[in-house]
């Protein structure tokens, strides 16, 4: 589904359900949601034990709220209610669990030269063992 970013998309549910999942590889699928040119929204489901090697998005960071299962990404396991940011042209894997992880995703076109400062504006929660962000 292509859309243009002064065009609203409202999705409920029954919708959502309805959409055919892509096959994204061996070991993903994917119900793409919206799009605009490199940015991009959907929900994912990775399937079980799945292994996905190291790789990088160049020019989009990827964003991820894990709904259901879980994986391991950026050295932390992360499940249900969990949130994932990947800068533009980080490299990461990902390792997902004995349940299979579904979620929410967005990738957000951001050339990685100027990432490095673009979000300085965003207040950051105190850093504790329970709520340093995965990065």
């Amino acid at each position: 589904m292509t859309s243009l970013l002064a065009e609203p998309v409202v999705l409920d549910a029954t919708n959502i359900a309805e959409l055919l999942p892509t096959p994204a590889g061996d070991d993903l699928s994917a119900k793409l949601l919206w799009r605009s040119g490199s940015s991009a929204s959907g929900v994912m489901h990775a399937r079980a034990g799945a292994e996905l090697r190291s790789h990088h998005h160049p020019d989009t960071a990827h964003h991820m709220w894990i709904m259901e299962g879980g994986c391991r990404v950026l050295g932390r396991d992360v499940g249900p209610g969990a949130y994932v940011r990947v800068p533009a042209g980080c490299e990461h894997a990902v390792s997902v669990g004995p349940w299979g992880c579904t979620f929410f995703f967005v990738y957000e076109s951001e050339p990685a030269a100027s990432a490095s400062h673009a979000d300085d504006h965003i207040p950051r929660p105190p850093l504790t063992a329970s709520t340093d962000p995965v990065m």
